[in-house]
């Protein structure tokens, strides 16, 4: 619960200034939810309706500041694109209402927009300075290095709901970072990785009946003012796109519903009337176009690096890992399928055998479900131990050899005295739940 308006149990603050977070526990969710506002204040305020023309002016005032004190780059980024995307639609539109005004309003919010991210220090966070220096940048960073391999290797169905953070964590983190991802960050990636090609394709075809319909809704409307509010849809939508660059905002159902409701405006545009071939058209190539791209992209390149000289190919809910430049037409290759006991190491599962992998034949390989079968203990052996365990199994060219830890470090041991662990068998074995 909040403890009181603006600060939740989740405390955020910079540089010992509490950030704004309204009702949610991230101030980046309460920026995304002030940027899409935006838009529909500033079409507001443009009425000829002076009571409510100058209602408007004031709440976009107090949301310009209410948006600076959550101290969101990625907020702030969100407000600015959707906004100068509906005014620039508008002036295309229909030209401004008046022009004078129009560019006097639109100085004028640029003049304030400026003077609070300087006065609530808003700026401080955007100094390239301290951009270069910020955890959480270098994270995301790291994060979208890994992004497209991840979303190359989802397959059809991805990685599933909620496992992208796991899936980073075990198949393409680096060895020395121990930060625990329950998502990638941005909603963007996230979305492809854990929902792959199918999950992109039906987001593409929604995305353009979206605006293709509203689009379709302005050029059908008359009257200039009443085009604003759809233009100012559109404009709601991209800062929506935007701030998921940033933050996985679509995780929240709470702040869906002012998107889905644009979606559902540009959605009545497009069926409203009969849509001609030419929106049927590109309604198809919006839904192959991510499907058919991704599709073969991963049969021309079906193994692609997951860092630290790894190479990754995922199929069919199996990951095999392999060094990278290895052959898979070697006449000396060997496939191992591992099985996985989770509590065989506090470690995650995919970053032990990586680290394993690095150190492989390059005509070797290793195949493995996508998720562990066991849980952790964290009494158990460390991955690094485990991994040089594994990597001299492979060095001594074993084919069907066990690893188990019933105590102490893990060791080669014989099959029948085998409690719990790794099992590695060729392929066309069935891997033995020991």
């Amino acid at each position: 619960m909040w403890q009181y308006w603006g600060i939740k149990n989740d405390i955020y603050t910079f540089h010992g200034t509490v950030r704004l977070q309204l009702l949610w526990n991230n101030p980046n969710f309460a920026a995304a939810l002030l940027a899409t506002v935006i838009p529909f204040l500033a079409a507001l305020s443009q009425l000829r309706n002076r009571p409510l023309a100058g209602a408007a002016v004031f709440a976009e005032t107090a949301v310009w500041w209410a948006l600076a004190r959550t101290f969101s780059r990625g907020g702030l980024i969100a407000a600015a694109v959707g906004l100068v995307f509906a005014e620039i639609w508008a002036a295309r539109r229909a030209g401004p209402l008046r022009p004078i005004r129009w560019a006097l309003a639109n100085l004028v919010r640029a003049g304030w927009v400026v003077a609070l991210t300087v006065s609530t220090g808003l700026w401080n966070r955007i100094d390239p300075a301290y951009v270069a220096s910020d955890r959480s940048v270098l994270h995301r960073v790291d994060i979208l290095r890994a992004a497209w391999p991840m979303i190359v290797q989802s397959g059809l169905r991805g990685w599933g709901a909620g496992q992208s953070g796991r899936a980073f964590v075990n198949f393409y983190q680096s060895f020395d970072s121990g930060v625990v991802y329950t998502g990638l960050v941005n909603g963007w990636a996230q979305f492809g990785a854990e929902f792959g090609y199918l999950g992109l394709a039906v987001l593409a075809l929604t995305g353009y009946v979206a605006f293709a319909g509203l689009m379709r809704g302005v050029r059908r409307t008359a009257d200039a003012r009443a085009s604003r509010l759809t233009i100012a849809a559109g404009g709601a939508l991209v800062a929506f796109a935007v701030a998921n660059a940033f933050t996985t905002i679509w995780a929240d159902p709470s702040l869906m519903l002012l998107p889905v409701a644009c979606a559902c405006l540009g959605w009545f545009h497009f069926f409203g009337l009969p849509p001609g071939r030419g929106l049927l058209a590109g309604a198809a190539a919006a839904f192959a176009a991510p499907l058919l791209a991704l599709t073969a992209i991963h049969a021309v390149h079906p193994f692609t690096s997951c860092g630290q000289g790894v190479e990754l190919r995922r199929a069919r809910g199996l990951v095999t890992l392999r060094r990278a430049g290895g052959d898979a037409r070697a006449s000396d290759r060997r496939v191992y399928a591992v099985h996985w006991d989770g509590s065989l190491s506090p470690e995650p599962f995919g970053k032990v055998l990586r680290l394993c992998a690095t150190g492989m034949p390059r005509s070797a390989e290793l195949v493995l479900p996508d998720e562990p079968s066991g849980l952790p203990d964290p009494c158990a052996t460390g991955a690094i131990a485990f991994g040089n365990a594994l990597r001299d199994c492979m060095r001594a060219g074993s084919r069907s050899c066990f690893i188990a830890a019933p105590a102490g470090p893990p060791s080669l041991v014989r099959r029948s005295s085998v409690v719990r662990g790794v099992v590695l068998l060729d392929r066309g074995d069935q891997p033995i739940n020991g």
